[in-house]
């Protein structure tokens, strides 16, 4: 009769007991690492807009009626004031309906059109351009949900 050693742990149930507390080990750093440093972690986080589409998304890209859209000096002042990007700009032109109450088909040299729609994000937005003969300028963008306080000219 041999006799075998008989050890407590085998070498597969060691290998297994340092893999799992090499684990724990890491989880508890990547959670206190993730984990806020103060109460104002939230009111940080409010603080960050996530990108707009403009990053990605170039205005000379967007046509009206198969025109270029110019935006005018004031319209781009409302677009950063409102945060309405040219993606935005672009899908209430694209899938928005003409408000005639608020549009003056008959102005001169160009007649203007409030387009009005919902972006994406969720935005209600008019538009007003005036569609003139070679190209669009967007004159304005309005967000109809919320009142910002620009300081546009």
């Amino acid at each position: 009769m041999s006799k075998k050693s008989h050890s407590l742990f085998s070498s597969s149930s060691i290998l297994g007991f340092i893999a799992l507390v090499v684990l724990a080990i890491g989880s508890f750093f990547y959670v206190e690492l993730d984990a806020p440093s103060n109460n104002n972690y939230n009111e940080r986080q409010s603080n960050v807009m996530p990108p707009k589409m403009s990053d990605y998304y170039d205005v000379s890209e967007v046509r009206y009626n198969g025109k270029k859209l110019i935006l005018t000096k004031h319209a781009r002042c409302r677009m950063g004031c409102r945060q309405i990007d040219a993606f935005e700009v672009n899908e209430i032109l694209t899938h928005g309906r003409i408000n005639q109450r608020k549009s003056q088909p008959n102005a001169s040299p160009c007649p203007k059109y409030a387009i009005e729609g919902e972006s994406r994000d969720g935005q209600t937005v008019r538009a007003v351009i005036a569609d003139c003969d070679r190209n669009v300028k967007l004159v304005t963008v309005i967000d109809l949900d919320n009142d910002y306080k620009c300081s546009c000219k």
